[in-house]
């Protein structure tokens, strides 16, 4: 697999890894061939690029520097604090807490990544 621009993206490539809307919902799936009404949504969207399977890179494996789930959890939890300071215009000594916690997440799984190191 191999990261190809969104401007670069044609139409019956193949996506490689399952792209995830901003709610952590799959929006497509990994093998589904791409088709122009996909490629515009994405665009629309604003992804930068996607990763394609193609015969240039078959042998390629792209390992996620941090897992999905705590990806989707920091996403969400950072919209969460946006609302919430949106409204109230403060920031709490919880909300700060929880955030600590996932940037700790984070760390320790980047800095448990052998192949990254």
């Amino acid at each position: 697999m191999r990261f190809v621009r969104i401007d670069a993206i044609k139409e019956g490539m193949i996506n490689a890894k399952p792209l995830l809307g901003n709610n952590g919902e799959i929006l497509l799936h990994s093998g589904v061939v791409l088709r122009e009404p996909y490629i515009i949504k994405l665009k629309e969207m604003g992804y930068p690029g996607i990763y394609i399977q193609d015969s240039l890179s078959e042998d390629i494996s792209v390992q996620d520097l941090i897992d999905q789930n705590l990806r989707f959890e920091c996403i969400k939890s950072i919209k969460d604090v946006y609302t919430h300071i949106s409204k109230v215009k403060v920031i709490n000594s919880k909300i700060v807490e929880k955030l600590r916690k996932l940037l700790d997440e984070v760390i320790e799984c980047v800095l448990s990544n052998d192949e990254l190191l």
